[in-house]
């Protein structure tokens, strides 16, 4: 048999179940009875398929009607997380028969279980974006992240303003298994099963029996491989016969209803029609022995010769699948197995390989660094290491800027640069926009800063990619072995904190890790959940500072400053939660409040004294770029009823030029609104000439650091010169901030400044001590 190819097995095999087949066709055909009586068990099949797959529908719809009545019950709606919980866990002990958890996600994803709180995200789910755009969807099978059960989920969304998205029910899919076969006799060998659209299963009667297998995919296990799936997707219903381990069979399949194409499948074995037929006539009997005895014969032939290398195979395949990555086959025959071998061995070297390298890069990947680190450690214990991390600073504008093919060729030069600093033992890897490599050095701590400011120095040079000079800066975090850690997984993340440290905190760029930053990331963690109660509890307070037009020496207007007034920690400045409240997309509800409240102010204002004060509010890159900013400005005039010409709205230099298109539409509308817009902090951004011109905006506000330094420094102060003539030369008023001393303001008006605004005229104060100023004012 070493010689007798796989081909020639596979020939054998056909020819043997042929002359079965022929030999149970010619006894069938010996009595007529036997297509009459199939045909009756075959009508009531069909019959039967058709009202499971009614039934299923009719179950999935009262769950997604069920669900829809939780999601828009009040304390689903509007109660706290713990409420919402408790009141779910008891409505899943009074129906534990038909829901195994359910959970609740917010809008970024995050979600607990009754189960499980905190259990993780899920924004990668398809069926998480069905429900944000308001549907009620049924999931495709998928292992669940908090329990690792095969399950189906059942989402509905929450139609609320908090934060919360979605209502998710699940439902094992043993359970709906179980459901439609609940009134099929099993014993007899009939069981359903269903599939969905691409063919794919959902739910088996069998499927426990699969390990470490995707256990909805029918061609990814050998023992449930339908050979009929590809024919009957396109079908709406009907019935065929197949072959299943040598056992003919019958499946009778109908669309179930309400569902993508999900279709019910029922099995009828042959054997079930035999039971019936066999009583019509001895002579079946007798042949039918006769067919077991050389059915056995043939068995035992064929589990020696074709059976046992398939089997021998499909283990080493499920060992390899299993994680195994050094796992190979020691078939050596001459045959399509022995080849279907070889290539098994040349797949798993090759997945060994991508295993533990950075496809982009050629780096090794973490993993990889780890397992290196890790040796490493124990080969040199006596020894300090120092586990680096150096990440690229505000990486995501540079891929928005030039795109993400500039941006991989910056991390693949970067890789290069760092390998040529890096000795060959120092293994380098890459993460995002990351990368970690180790130093091992036993000189003092300031020949190694010396060593990472050079690296720093060289990663940072400009790159020149595809006609663009590109120039980055890097942060770069320090942990030191054996004096933070002796633990490899731990040393890394400390890297990682020290270098978002710096990222966030210093201009330093390098930092090493200590406990203090593991302290300052807890106390950000901890602002960031109060900030999201902040502004339901009225935490949030408006400061102003005003405008002074340099030539009457009068107050016109007011900047809008906001501050949080925390009730343990006092007064917080905004340049603490601004960035927070901008990482978790809390910035467009707060600066909404800012602008509705600070345009309510202001119009009080006006009316106590009879003036025509103007506001001039921040608006934050989130803000702006939103759909309904614009109806947001418009409706927030009506309600407090400010004129137009009474608000100017500041935005960043750097904004305005994140999509060019959007921003010259959304500055028009504003213009025909009649608001005024400023862009803040010029100077310092990247706004080009030829597109302020093209801007429909009102004012030009010089940023402090020109001013900081106006007086002695001949360059700032030419700076400060042209761009007052540049935006007077565009019919704008300049504003210049920072304003803190005589001198600055007198040179200042000398240049034609026309509004001036720092603490030498006066500092943010809340709205009470500016009526009070402005009584003083007016008495005078």
């Amino acid at each position: 048999m070493k010689n007798f190819s796989f081909k020639n097995k596979i020939m054998t095999l056909i020819l043997t179940i042929i002359v079965i087949f022929a030999l149970v066709v010619i006894i069938a055909i010996t009595n007529s009875f036997n297509s009459i009586l199939q045909g009756i068990i075959f009508e009531n099949e069909r019959n039967k398929t058709a009202q499971k797959s009614e039934l299923t529908a009719n179950w999935f719809e009262e769950k997604k009607a069920d669900l829809e009545i939780y999601a828009n019950t009040q304390i689903i709606q509007s109660d706290s997380w713990e409420k919402k919980l408790t009141y779910l866990q008891s409505e899943l002990n009074k129906r534990e028969n038909n829901y195994f958890f359910f959970f609740i996600a917010d809008q970024k994803g995050n979600y607990s279980t009754t189960i499980e709180k905190k259990a993780g995200n899920i924004s990668d789910r398809r069926y998480f974006q069905e429900v944000l755009k308001g549907k009620t969807v049924v999931s495709d099978p998928l292992i669940s992240k908090s329990t690792g059960e095969p399950i189906i989920v059942l989402a509905a969304p929450i139609n609320n303003q908090d934060q919360l998205s979605l209502l998710g029910a699940t439902i094992k899919i043993k359970d709906l298994s179980n459901y439609i076969n609940r009134y099929t006799n099993t014993k007899e060998g009939l069981y359903s099963f269903i599939i969905n659209a691409e063919g794919n299963i959902v739910a088996h009667p069998e499927q426990e029996k699969i390990k470490n297998q995707y256990f909805y995919n029918y061609s990814s296990f050998f023992a449930y491989d339908y050979s009929f799936i590809a024919d009957i997707i396109g079908q709406k219903k009907g019935d065929l016969h197949f072959e299943e381990n040598g056992e003919e069979k019958h499946a009778f399949y109908q669309t179930i209803p309400g569902t993508d194409n999900w279709k019910l499948v029922s099995i009828l074995p042959h054997s079930y029609l035999n039971q019936s037929i066999e009583k019509v006539n001895n002579i079946i009997i007798i042949i039918t022995v006769l067919t077991i005895i050389i059915a056995v014969v043939l068995s035992i032939y064929l589990a020696e010769n074709i059976a046992k290398p398939i089997i021998q195979l499909k283990n080493t395949f499920k060992k390899g699948a299993s994680g195994n990555l050094n796992v190979r086959s020691d078939i050596k025959s001459n045959d399509e197995i022995g080849e279907a071998a070889q290539s098994f061995n040349k797949m798993m070297a090759v997945i060994k390989d991508l295993s533990f390298n950075d496809a982009l890069t050629g780096l090794p990947n973490i993993n990889f660094f780890k397992k290196k680190l890790n040796q490493y450690i124990k080969e040199h214990q006596n020894e300090k290491i120092y586990v680096c991390a150096v990440g690229i600073d505000d990486f995501k504008t540079i891929n928005d800027s030039f795109g993400h093919n500039v941006g991989n060729e910056i991390l693949k030069k970067m890789a290069e640069r760092l390998s040529v600093q890096l000795k060959e033992k120092e293994v380098i890897s890459r993460v995002g926009d990351e990368f970690y490599f180790h130093l091992s050095h036993n000189s003092d701590k300031e020949n190694i800063k010396k060593k990472l400011a050079n690296i720093l120095e060289n990663i940072n040079s400009d790159y020149f990619i595809e006609d663009h000079i590109i120039y980055i800066s890097s942060s770069l975090g320090v942990t030191v072995y054996p004096d933070d850690s002796q633990n490899p997984e731990r040393m890394i993340k400390n890297a990682s904190l020290a270098m978002h440290y710096v990222k966030r905190n210093s201009s330093n760029k390098m930092a090493f890790y200590s406990i203090n930053i593991d302290n300052n990331i807890s106390e950000k963690k901890r602002l960031e959940n109060q900030l999201q109660n902040a502004l339901a509890e009225n935490q949030f307070t408006l400061y102003y500072q005003s405008f002074i037009d340099s030539r009457k020496e009068k107050i016109v207007g007011f900047e809008a400053l906001i501050r949080w007034q925390h009730p343990e920690k006092g007064l917080i400045p905004p340049g603490v939660f601004i960035p927070l409240a901008e990482e978790n997309g809390l910035i467009k509800e707060i600066g909404d409040w800012v602008l509705e409240e600070s345009c309510r102010e202001i119009k009080k204002l006006n009316n106590r004294f009879n003036r025509n004060y103007f506001i001039s509010v921040n608006v934050s890159p989130e803000q702006f770029i939103s759909q309904d900013f614009i109806k947001k400005v418009k409706s927030t005039l009506q309600k407090t009823g400010l004129k137009a010409e009474n608000l100017e709205l500041e935005i960043t230099e750097r904004t305005t030029v994140e999509n060019i298109d959007y921003t010259v539409k959304a500055l028009n509308q504003l213009q025909e609104l009649g608001v005024k817009t400023s862009i803040d902090d010029f100077g310092t951004g990247y706004s080009s000439l030829n597109y302020i011109k093209e801007f429909a905006i009102n004012t030009l506000k010089i940023d402090k650091s020109f001013i900081d330094e106006f007086i002695t420094d001949n360059n700032n102060r030419a700076i400060v010169n042209t761009i007052i003539t540049l935006a007077h030369s565009l019919n704008l008023e300049v504003v210049a901030e920072g304003v803190e001393t005589i001198n600055q303001a007198e040179k200042l008006k000398a240049v034609d400044c026309d509004l001036l605004q720092g603490y030498y005229y006066s500092h943010p104060e809340p709205i009470k001590n500016i009526i009070t100023e402005l009584e003083k004012l007016n008495q005078q």
